[in-house]
Formats: structure tokens, C-alpha cells, sequence
């Protein structure tokens, strides 16, 4: 039975300060890539294997990289391994899948050096929070920049509201995605899509209490 011998692990740790403290940034980069996501609005981020996925990834690249750095042999092997092993479950945007990317830059940039994988952290930052300020200014103004993603990965609330007559503050509303009228039953179909709930409950609170309507659904991302 082999012992873990904790003294001889302490030793390793102290003899490659630089290994551990990258495999630490990894990680947490890692992290904190995964939730500037979730803060913006990316809901697929927020599962638990998509957590593990940007946890590990980003260190497994960098134990490959910096294992198959210096030697041929090692790097010919790699890539055929990697050509056999590779993501076998559906990606469902390429967002998902250039994050993927980023996930093992940021891996093999900090294996040859840390600067280059703060420099991958920074500007990856930059542009998931700019992209979503500058889409949060355009909605203060009732614009758009952006259509709704129905199938990449997005996860969208649904209110539908039924009325017996037309309602016109309600009908260039920015989030109504489907309109549809019954001349035989003389009633209106209107289907609104958020991105948060927040969204979704204030309109309802805003239209409930109208006395044209005759049926309200909502559906929940979650």
C-alpha cells in the first residue's frame, strides 16, 4: 500500500513555488472568467459542469504545455492524442466554443509566461463587460443592439398575455418577439422574451391589473 508521504509534497511545493502559484492563477482566472459570464447574463455558465469546465480546463492546458514544451517527442504525441480525444457533447453557440478557446489560451500562455496570461484575463474582461454595458445603455434607450438567442445557449423567460382587445402601450414594447390576433374569437396574443426575471416581473405588475386582459403565462428560464 503506498503511503502519501505529506512531508514530501510540502517539499515540492516549496522547490517549485513558481509551477504552484501558476496552477493557482489558472484556476482562479478561470473563476473569475466564469463569473464575469454569469454576471452579464449568460445563463449556460451557471451549471455545475460548466463551473468544473472553466475551473480545470485552463490548468490542464497548462500541465500539458508545460510538459510537452521542451521535448518532440512528447509534442508529436500530444497532438495525436488530442486529435483522438476531443469535445464529443454538442457545443451550443460558438461563443461557448471560442471561450473554450480562451480557456486553454489562457493555459499555454501562463506556461511560458504569467504576464501573457494576465494580459489573456485583462482583455477578455474588457470585452465581456463592455459588450455588456454598451448593450445595458442601449436598453435604457429602447434599443436593441442585439437580437434575442433562442438556441446558443441563452436561457430566456416567457410571458405570453391573452386580451380581449387591442393594447397599444404593450405592443412596440422591445421585448415582444410574437403578436398574434383571433378574428374568430376576438382575442390578442402577445409573446414578450426577457433575459432576467427582474424583467419579466415588472412588466407583469405593470400590465396585470388591465381589465382587457383575459389570460397571462409565464415561463421561467429556471
Amino acid at each position: 500500500m503506498v503511503e502519501f508521504d505529506l512531508s514530501y509534497f510540502l517539499y515540492l511545493i516549496q522547490n517549485n513555488q513558481d509551477i504552484f502559484q501558476k496552477i493557482i492563477f489558472t484556476i482562479i482566472s478561470g473563476f473569475i472568467i466564469r463569473t464575469s459570464l454569469s454576471l452579464t447574463g449568460q445563463n449556460w455558465v451557471r451549471t455545475q459542469h460548466q463551473t468544473l469546465t472553466y475551473l480545470i480546463l485552463p490548468f490542464i492546458s497548462f500541465v500539458i504545455a508545460s510538459v510537452i514544451m521542451n521535448n518532440i517527442a512528447l509534442s508529436l504525441g500530444m497532438i495525436g492524442a488530442l486529435s483522438i480525444v476531443r469535445f464529443r457533447n454538442p457545443v451550443k453557440s460558438p461563443f461557448e466554443l471560442v471561450m473554450f478557446f480562451a480557456l486553454l489560451t489562457l493555459g499555454i500562455s501562463v506556461s511560458v509566461d504569467l504576464k501573457w496570461g494576465i494580459i489573456v484575463i485583462f482583455f477578455l474582461l474588457i470585452i465581456i463587460f463592455f459588450s455588456y454595458f454598451y448593450e445595458s445603455i442601449l436598453l435604457f434607450f429602447n434599443k436593441r443592439p442585439f437580437n434575442l438567442s433562442f438556441e446558443e445557449g441563452s436561457s430566456l423567460n416567457f410571458l405570453e398575455i391573452t386580451a380581449s382587445s387591442e393594447i397599444e402601450s404593450i405592443k412596440k414594447h422591445k421585448s415582444l418577439i410574437h403578436f398574434y390576433y383571433s378574428k374568430n374569437e376576438s382575442s390578442y396574443n402577445y409573446k414578450f422574451a426577457f433575459e432576467n426575471k427582474r424583467d419579466l416581473d415588472n412588466m407583469h405588475d405593470s400590465i396585470s391589473k388591465n381589465f382587457n386582459i383575459i389570460g397571462i403565462e409565464i415561463k421561467y428560464s429556471n
